[in-house]
C-alpha cells in the first residue's frame, strides 16, 4: 500500500534519474576504452546499432524463433550480447587472423606524407591547430593539393 500510494509523477521522475544514471555510467565506461589500433570502435558502433533495432522496428524479430525474439527484443540485451560476441571474435579469438590491420582500423591512424614533413624547416611549430615558422609568422595550410602539382603526385608550393 505504501508503494501504491506514491504518485506516478514521483515514480516517473525517479525513473528518469535512474535510467539517466545508467546511461551516464555507460558513457563514462566507454570513454575509458582504447579505440586506437583495434576493432573497439566497430564493436561499439555495431552493438549500439543492434540495440536500436527493437526501438526503430519493434516487429523486426517477430519472424525469428520465440526464444530468440524474447532475448533480442530488448535493446539493452541485444546490445550487450552483440558487444560480448564481437569483442570475443575480434579481440580474443585471434588464431588465424592476419597480421595486417583491417581497413576500419587502418583508417583511424594518422599519417603524414614524407614530402609534407620534408617541407618543414627548423623552428616550425604547431600551436592551436596552426603552423608557425621560427619567427612566429603563420604559415597557411592548404586543404587540398594544387591541381598543377597533383599531376606529379605531390604538392609543390613555396608556402610550406
Amino acid at each position: 500500500r505504501v508503494i501504491a500510494a506514491v504518485p506516478t509523477s514521483v515514480l516517473g521522475g525517479a525513473g528518469i534519474v535512474l535510467f539517466g544514471t545508467v546511461a551516464a555510467s555507460g558513457i563514462r565506461t566507454l570513454s575509458k576504452v582504447d579505440y586506437r589500433n583495434n576493432m573497439n570502435l566497430i564493436i561499439v558502433a555495431t552493438s549500439i546499432g543492434f540495440g536500436m533495432i527493437p526501438i526503430a522496428a519493434p516487429s523486426f524479430y517477430d519472424h525469428f524463433p520465440s526464444w530468440f525474439a524474447t532475448i533480442f527484443h530488448s535493446g539493452i540485451s541485444s546490445s550487450a550480447i552483440m558487444a560480448i560476441l564481437l569483442n570475443l571474435a575480434f579481440n580474443h579469438f585471434t588464431a588465424g587472423n592476419s597480421d595486417q590491420q583491417s581497413v576500419f582500423v587502418a583508417g583511424t591512424e594518422r599519417s603524414l606524407c614524407f614530402q609534407d614533413v620534408a617541407a618543414l624547416r627548423d623552428g616550425d611549430y604547431f600551436s592551436g591547430g596552426k603552423l608557425f615558422d621560427a619567427e612566429g609568422k603563420e604559415i597557411p595550410l592548404l586543404e587540398e593539393v594544387p591541381k598543377k602539382a597533383a599531376v606529379h603526385g605531390r604538392a609543390q608550393t613555396s608556402e610550406v
